[in-house]
């Protein structure tokens, strides 16, 4: 799923020197959780979102959709259902990097209560910066 959907990047900027995607259970090995929403007619995959814990919160580390189908809530659902999975496991805020200049990206992140943000711990720092980076704060 995760390479199918950033194959969307391409219209953007080159995807060429991309690496595939992990695996699932090499994400499943890292402190965090992962969330897959399901297609309602054939309960098949179509987007998941990979959590993973970092000091003093959550980090949305990786959410995709795949490209047949986008424009359908998918990936809000999933933005909405990790914001209350880590508010249920106690985590104080989510946080994210994202590419600012892909039109279906900020715009999401901003009216699901992300705002852009400097980083403000070792973790988010080491990630280098991006113009747009969020925090959605449970407080």
């Amino acid at each position: 799923m995760e390479d199918e959907a950033d194959g969307l990047f391409a219209s953007v900027f080159s995807v060429s020197g991309w690496q595939p995607a992990p695996f699932g259970v090499e994400r499943s090995r890292q402190p965090g959780f992962i969330l897959v929403a399901r297609a309602a007619s054939d309960s098949r995959p179509v987007g998941f979102a990979h959590v993973i814990e970092i000091p003093g919160g959550d980090h949305l580390q990786q959410l995709s959709v795949v490209p047949s189908k986008t424009g359908h809530g998918d990936g809000r659902a999933l933005v909405e259902a990790v914001k209350v999975e880590s508010w249920q496991r106690g985590r104080p805020r989510v946080t994210l990097r994202t590419f600012a200049d892909v039109p279906w990206n900020a715009p999401l992140y901003a009216t699901c209560g992300f705002a852009e943000c400097l980083p403000d711990n070792d973790f988010l720092r080491d990630l280098g910066y991006v113009p747009v980076s969020g925090v959605v704060s449970h407080s």
